[in-house]
């Protein structure tokens, strides 16, 4: 940035002759990146779960879309998302989306992408073109910031249901079965009568 370069600028020269002279620059300047704890959970976010596999994929920005590039970024193909919430990515500024590639056991693949700007320290939740998500949330997944650690935290939905257990439910299956299986064995008994009746005759 230009900031750097007023560094140099600045100071106090003398004028000895003419005599050749070199100035050294020492560049000091890192890249700031801001790092982002993933956690994964249920149907809610009382549900921790852990197993769930992500990659990572960048854009750049062009007037105003964003184009995404179908490589993943180095060293962030296959993040394996444990319960602890570790800090999964250290990414600079940018554009960035995640795709689930491993749901946790019993559970679906998330059906969307979820994109997200990382800009001076910050994070924030976008769409695929770069517009800003109020409130940082969606229906599966949000973003939190406690303390200054930033956490991702995202929902999954189960593969099937499992039956009622219990509750009013269940006795209306119940009885809806015991009907059906004693109107098949009365039809069975009517026409068990009803060769009887014609082997007599």
């Amino acid at each position: 940035g230009t900031s750097q370069w007023k560094h140099v600028l600045r100071g106090d020269y003398s004028w000895s002759g003419r005599t050749n002279g070199d100035i050294e620059v020492t560049n000091n300047y890192t890249v700031e990146k801001t790092s982002i704890d993933i956690i994964k959970y249920g149907t809610s976010y009382d549900n921790v779960q852990e197993g769930a596999v992500f990659s990572l994929y960048k854009g750049d920005k062009e007037g105003n879309t964003i184009q995404w590039y179908e490589t993943p970024v180095e060293g962030y193909g296959t993040i394996n998302v444990q319960s602890t919430g570790a800090s999964e990515l250290n990414l600079p500024a940018g554009y960035y989306k995640l795709i689930e590639t491993k749901a946790p056991t019993g559970y679906q693949l998330l059906d969307e992408e979820i994109y997200f700007q990382v800009d001076g320290g910050t994070v924030k939740l976008i769409t695929q073109n770069g517009t800003e998500i109020s409130d940082n949330k969606t229906e599966m997944w949000e973003l939190v910031t406690v303390n200054n650690t930033i956490t991702l935290k995202i929902k999954n939905d189960v593969l099937y249901n499992l039956p009622s257990a219990g509750g009013p439910g269940i006795y209306w299956y119940t009885l809806s079965g015991t009907l059906l299986m004693a109107g098949a064995a009365l039809i069975v008994y009517r026409q068990k009568r009803k060769r009887e009746v014609l082997l007599r005759k």
